[in-house]
């Protein structure tokens, strides 16, 4: 008697709950219970899916499971049946988490492929949220009849494209933010988060493991290809030298069919670096990444290798020295550009944070440094580089006579890497994440 009274109070409670909070007893039920959907992260111009990698960790440290993430990775140089691609890997999607929807995540040129997509009523019933980010101004939220909810989101200070407003969306306009922090900031992922939870995330932040793991993708720079026969040696290194704390690699992969690898244990407060080698093959160019320590589980680490000297991409990379009496270095900011006058990015004693290189409207997310054959650093800019959005090239000279350590720096951040041979070493990325 007792114990029926008790559920009969326990039942009245939850009831004027309820009633307080003006919700209804079974909707009480269900967000308690509710289930996540897919979320398939398409990515912009020369990127790839590491775009969202941040954005990741947030759901992740938000418990949003991480097997129910996706990034579709395409070839944003040539749009050949784009939409049927996009609609291939959607229903393996739908098939692998036997889930009936998924949501859409699209950046710039990905929101451009995703409204694409979704006009279509047979591929719009597959879509049960769209979050747009950078991406141009459209006439109705997405879908054939403007039927699937969307979030627009776009920043004044974007200087790619000029986002604005989209009737019968819910429109987010932000302030500060370069086009490619549109993808990336914490203040973006809070707007994600509530439209497709429907809550206020309980972090921004993205919350360290105590135990964690990382993998990725290995893929061909701009165009996402697939690299065959590559091998990839994972050293841990001195974060002060850059130079490797062991002769022998740490951890030794073949990536799979498709370029993914991992996933690997990782150790906390640790630098790595990621060696690429072709197997069999002496005319591949070596690449050699340098990162941040990871936080937690981070299985959208792409490692880029230089396509083949026939396509777009590897017509211009193909014009990079090689030259065993300097290094090249490409350095990469994952998150944001680099924007003279708010950013300061510096190399061994040079400030490359300028006009020249990093104004503004040049959004610049990666700069090649290498010597023009006098052995001086002018920082002049590489004009072969102008015709591409995002990449700049800047004339620096890197010695290799002697061993040593090229020290880079992005907002008080610093990466130590070595002086690798550009010809017989290969080519060093520091990866500001």
């Amino acid at each position: 008697m007792k114990m029926n009274m008790l559920i009969f109070q326990s039942v009245i409670v939850i009831l004027s709950f309820c009633i307080s909070c003006n919700i209804e007893p079974d909707s009480f039920q269900v967000s308690s219970t509710r289930a996540n959907l897919p979320i398939v992260f398409v990515h912009g111009t020369l990127a790839s899916g590491d775009t969202y990698t941040t954005q990741f960790q947030r759901f992740s440290s938000n418990n949003y499971e991480e097997e129910l993430m996706f990034t579709y990775d395409w070839n944003t140089l040539n749009m050949a049946n784009s939409v049927g691609l996009l609609d291939n890997f959607i229903n393996s999607v739908m098939v692998k988490t036997g889930k009936p929807k998924v949501i859409l995540v699209g950046h710039s040129a990905g929101g451009s492929l995703i409204y694409n997509y979704c006009n279509d009523a047979l591929r719009a019933g597959k879509i049960d949220k769209y979050v747009q980010l950078g991406s141009n101004k459209q006439i109705k939220p997405a879908g054939n009849n403007g039927q699937i909810p969307t979030l627009n989101i776009w920043s004044t200070d974007d200087l790619v494209v000029a986002g604005d407003s989209i009737p019968g969306a819910i429109n987010i306009k932000l302030t500060g933010l370069d086009h490619y922090q549109v993808a990336t900031h914490s203040s973006v992922f809070r707007e994600m988060y509530k439209f497709i939870i429907g809550d206020l995330p309980q972090s921004l932040d993205i919350i360290p493991m105590n135990d964690f793991t990382m993998g990725g993708r290995v893929v061909s720079l701009g165009e996402n290809s697939i690299i065959s026969n590559v091998e990839l040696n994972i050293f841990t290194v001195d974060p002060n030298t850059g130079f490797r704390q062991n002769a022998t690699p740490d951890t030794v992969l073949i990536p799979d069919a498709n370029g993914w690898w991992g996933p690997v244990d990782a150790k906390k407060n640790t630098y790595y670096e990621f060696e690429l080698k072709k197997i069999n093959d002496p005319n591949f160019r070596i690449v050699h990444y340098y990162r941040e320590p990871v936080l937690r589980n981070n299985p959208w680490i792409y490692l880029r290798a230089f396509p083949p000297p026939g396509s777009t991409i590897g017509f211009l990379l193909n014009n990079l020295p090689k030259d065993d009496m300097q290094s090249v270095v490409a350095v990469f900011s994952s998150n944001q550009a680099v924007v003279n006058g708010r950013d300061l990015l510096k190399v061994d004693n040079y400030t490359l944070s300028i006009p020249s290189l990093t104004a503004a409207n040049q959004t610049t997310i990666a700069l090649f440094l290498y010597d023009e054959g006098d052995c001086k650093t002018s920082l002049d800019s590489k004009l072969i580089f102008s015709f591409l959005p995002f990449l700049k090239g800047a004339d620096v000279f890197f010695q290799t006579n002697i061993p040593g350590t090229i020290s880079l720096e992005l907002n008080g951040r610093k990466l130590n890497v070595p002086n690798w041979k550009s010809a017989s070493e290969g080519v060093i990325i520091p990866v500001f994440d």
